[in-house]
């Protein structure tokens, strides 16, 4: 993975989740979980939907959870007891993930990455989808600028962007933890991948 962008990655997510508005992703190492990080940074929302049971989590999952768990994120499962993660249970699992969501951003894919099928999932929902520009030379970034060259996605450049897409006014959001007449979305609309 294209460790110099994970800390982009945390702060956009954050920015995000500063407004009100949840994150969605599958706790994958690398971007999913700087973005899960940065909306646990400020106590906001964050689901991570898994491509196993949730007795059946690979290592590096199963010492994400406790963590994960005790600052307010929540991990979903569609798969019964024992079924470990596969090559057909992660594809399957990303509709989940467009549907948990109102707006689908890939922030990072390659050719082969796994945040394409979620954007096709997005896109036969009726989700819109959006992706981040990447450098052409970037490997890490040719599944997003073949989903902006394809017309599968719009671009997506900032934190405010997605905002205002899923119609929250990072202006007059309340911090997470305040109380308030503010209601937070109940649904988390962007994905990062």
């Amino acid at each position: 993975p294209d460790q110099g962008f994970l800390p982009f990655a945390r702060t956009f997510a954050r920015k995000v989740a500063e407004a009100g508005v949840g994150v969605v992703s599958g706790a994958a190492e690398g971007v999913d979980r700087a973005c899960h990080w940065g909306a646990l940074d400020v106590g906001a929302e964050t689901w991570a939907f898994l491509g196993s049971a949730l007795d059946a989590l690979d290592p590096a999952q199963a010492r994400l959870l406790p963590h994960f768990l005790e600052r307010g994120g929540v991990y979903f499962s569609e798969l019964p007891p024992g079924v470990r993660a596969s090559t057909t249970t992660f594809p399957r699992r990303n509709r989940l993930i467009a549907g948990a969501s109102d707006a689908v951003l890939v922030m990072r894919a390659g050719q082969g990455s796994g945040a394409l099928y979620t954007a096709d999932a997005a896109q036969a929902q009726g989700r819109p989808v959006f992706a981040l520009p990447g450098d052409v030379w970037q490997p890490a970034a040719a599944g997003c600028n073949a989903l902006l060259a394809d017309g599968r996605a719009r671009a997506c450049t900032s934190a405010e962007a997605i905002c205002a897409v899923v119609g929250v006014h990072p202006v007059r959001a309340v911090p997470a933890g305040r109380d308030s007449g503010w209601c937070r979305r109940a649904r988390a609309p962007a994905r990062w991948c």
